[in-house]
């Protein structure tokens, strides 16, 4: 009986050398494709940190075959880099994402992408900014490149970094000069107070092909700054050039009063006068068309206007004022 027992217990330790001698028999690679396929099932059935770490399995058995049997499967290998970080990102995994990307970054070291790939996810998903801007310098250091260095600015204008946000825009734009970027200048020039500096940036802007829906806006813009200049003339010429390509009644009640103000009311009442055209109970226009006729001494017609506002709002108590006014001088 003893015998017997001795004599299974001798097969069953023959049997396992030999499945180890098998094993051991099997090329790298080939048992990098297994786990590779493995990975594959796993991440199918939604199993993603299965998966990542047999596609992790894999990869370490290719770089294996690599060093060990000299294959080359660096395109197995940049293919399994990227299926890992799919997984982790899935499983919500993102420490280990992070860490797979930096390997791929280390294999492509001029790679923006995986620059800011890892960037992107220590910014908006984990939430910590200044070690997304420290990946992008970092990467900077041996690389000029315009998407990094705009990816640095956006993300200090997030955390309102404004003037390190207006270095690295300067910055991008030495690489390119991007349309969007001095855009992003001038806004940021006149935010810190340098609106002549933003002016000049936006003039330069101009000279570029730009869509006129932009060009209007940089029309708007370029109005706005002259006017916190008190440059009123300059002012005027900029909103008007925005009017021109694209109407806007906000724009158009601006110059309607601005031109008032300036005692220009033939100006003022074409614009008061477009308002009514584009609604005949605009409060704005019938206020300041019954204050220029007012201004003219033309009173009944001002009284008129007048009339049509005493309960607005608004101008309703200016309004009640001034028809009084004029019914003591009648």
């Amino acid at each position: 009986m003893k015998l017997h027992i001795a004599l299974i217990a001798l097969l069953v330790v023959a049997f396992s050398i030999t499945l180890f001698a098998f094993d051991e028999d099997i090329p790298l690679e080939r048992q990098g494709n297994e786990a590779a396929a493995t990975a594959d099932s796993l991440y199918h059935e939604d199993d993603f940190i299965g998966a990542a770490a047999k596609y992790e399995d894999a990869y370490n058995l290719f770089q294996r075959a690599e060093q060990e049997d000299g294959i080359d499967l660096d395109d197995k290998i940049t293919a399994l880099l990227a299926n890992m970080v799919t997984s982790y990102y899935q499983a919500e995994d993102y420490v280990n994402a992070v860490r797979i990307i930096k390997k791929r970054l280390a294999r492509d070291p001029s790679n923006d992408v995986f620059a800011r790939q890892i960037a992107q996810i220590y910014n908006r998903i984990l939430n910590q900014p200044e070690q997304a801007i420290q990946v992008l310098k970092e990467f900077e250091e041996n690389n000029n490149n315009f998407a990094v260095r705009r990816s640095i600015a956006r993300i200090k204008t997030s955390i309102e970094d404004d003037t390190g946000a207006l270095e690295w825009y300067q910055k991008a734009f030495e690489v390119r000069q991007d349309p969007e970027v001095l855009q992003n200048i001038a806004v940021l020039q006149h935010r810190l107070g340098n609106t002549e500096d933003a002016i000049k940036s936006y003039e330069s802007f101009l000279e570029t092909d730009i869509s006129e829906a932009v060009r209007t806006r940089v029309y708007r813009n370029i109005g706005r700054f002259y006017q916190d200049l008190g440059e009123v003339r300059e002012s005027i010429s900029y909103y008007e050039r925005a009017n021109r390509l694209r109407y806007s009644r906000e724009i158009t009640t601006h110059l309607m009063v601005t031109y008032y103000e300036l005692g220009d009311f033939l100006n003022a009442r074409e614009y008061a006068n477009t308002l009514l055209r584009e609604n005949t109970n605009n409060a704005d226009a019938i206020y300041y068309t019954a204050r220029i006729l007012f201004e003219q001494d033309r009173y009944s017609e001002a009284r008129e206007y007048f009339n049509r506002i005493t309960d607005h709002r608004e101008y309703g108590q200016a309004a009640r004022q001034f028809v009084e006014s004029i019914d003591s001088m009648m």
